[in-house]
């Protein structure tokens, strides 16, 4: 049974971890959004010439289509990680980093000291990247 307890709460660098999934939600969310929401105008269809050429293992006009569709499942992933935190959690993630509100805003909000609020924030990051286990690895393990 310690074994399977083990594997399933791992022991983590709580630092790091909270530093992975701020920097997954400030730097590469915002981007992963922008991929999934491309212009279908941005898509081209591949251009016959009537050459023959060697065979192609992939379709170069399947590849965006194929990236914004994994940028789609990653978006929503990180929306239903977000959903599966506590409350107070789910507010400060959906505040914090999906609308990008200051953080003054959301303490004063939440009728929290500047310091309580902090320390929940990080709660917030760690449960995040716990949620997010499945999809994507921010959990950074102790060496």
């Amino acid at each position: 049974m310690p074994d399977l307890l083990d594997e399933l709460l791992p022991d983590y660098d709580e630092k790091r971890t909270i530093e992975n999934a701020r920097h997954f939600l400030l730097r590469d969310f915002p981007r992963l959004q922008r991929m999934a929401h491309l212009s279908v105008a941005d898509l081209h269809s591949p251009s016959m010439d009537g050459m023959p050429k060697a065979p192609i293992k992939a379709n170069s006009a399947d590849e965006p289509i194929i990236k914004r569709l994994d940028a789609k499942a990653l978006v929503q992933a990180t929306y239903d990680a977000i959903n599966a935190c506590s409350a107070d959690s789910r507010y400060i993630l959906t505040k914090a980093y999906i609308r990008r509100h200051g953080d003054t805003t959301i303490y004063i909000e939440m009728h929290m000291s500047r310091t309580r609020y902090f320390v929940h924030k990080q709660e917030a990051l760690i449960e995040f990247a716990f949620a997010m286990q499945n999809t994507l690895d921010l959990i950074a393990k102790r060496d």
